[in-house]
């Protein structure tokens, strides 16, 4: 199934939510080689000729897994919320298929590979944060952070957080 077929157009990135969840418009940045940060929200590429292109070869469907593990997460979970958040993709390129998929998402606690590590969580905070504040306040937060239980007083950290 389609999620035009839901009503749903992948395809536009009109709106600043619309842009965060289009995964024609992702799949097209990581495809052209842009890193993902603050530069997936840069005006230029929301008109870059090339990304709008590659756009349109991108298909999305709904992976009737993720669809089924949904279903029984609502019916049978007490919480509502499902662990497992299956996907897959297909990438067709040059005359040649690539087939990948999982079962979670990276940054999901529930597997040692996809647990969003403090590492990752680092690095996600120094490519954030690296068009906003310097490098040396970047770094100064983060090691106030690691020992916020002896901070005392969310001051210090908020001060470092302000350009």
């Amino acid at each position: 199934m389609s999620l035009s077929a839901l009503g749903l157009d992948p395809h536009d990135i009109d709106t600043p939510l619309n842009l965060q969840f289009s995964v024609p418009y992702l799949i097209s940045l990581a495809a052209l080689g842009v890193k993902p940060g603050p530069d997936w929200y840069h005006p230029d590429k929301l008109t870059d000729s090339e990304v709008r292109e590659f756009m349109g070869k991108v298909k999305i469907e709904i992976d009737p897994r993720s669809a089924a593990e949904l279903v029984r997460a609502i019916r049978e979970e007490p919480t509502k919320r499902f662990r497992k958040c299956p996907g897959s993709i297909s990438v067709v390129a040059k005359g040649r298929t690539f087939d990948a998929e999982t079962d979670y998402l990276l940054g999901d606690p529930h597997t040692s590979k996809t647990t969003m590590t403090d590492d990752r969580l680092r690095d996600k905070f120094r490519t954030y944060s690296s068009e906003v504040l310097p490098r040396s306040k970047v770094e100064k937060a983060i090691e106030t952070v690691d020992a916020l239980e002896k901070l005392g007083n969310v001051n210090k950290l908020v001060e470092l957080l302000v350009r």
